[in-house]
């Protein structure tokens, strides 16, 4: 699961220009300003893309996609 925590934080850095240590894991993705609805789908698409997986819309819209724990774990589980 770390390695998608660990790409889901570069992600952020590198495309909303948030520093990786400043980035919790634990946090609301959108409350924290890490995503907006228009990244997540970039996002979301590069993991898929990345990892070679594909997110159902029900991954999508649980609570633990939310943070970026809770997306790598969903990740993971693929």
């Amino acid at each position: 699961m770390e390695k998608y925590c660990e790409f889901i934080k570069k992600w952020i850095e590198e495309n909303r220009g948030i520093a990786f240590g400043d980035i919790d894991e634990n946090a609301n993705l959108f409350e924290n300003q890490y995503l907006d609805s228009l990244s997540v789908f970039g996002l979301i698409m590069d993991i898929e893309d990345d990892f070679g997986i594909k997110f159902t819309p029900e991954d999508l819209t649980s609570e633990n996609a939310a943070t970026v724990k809770g997306l790598a774990s969903i990740a993971a589980s693929k």
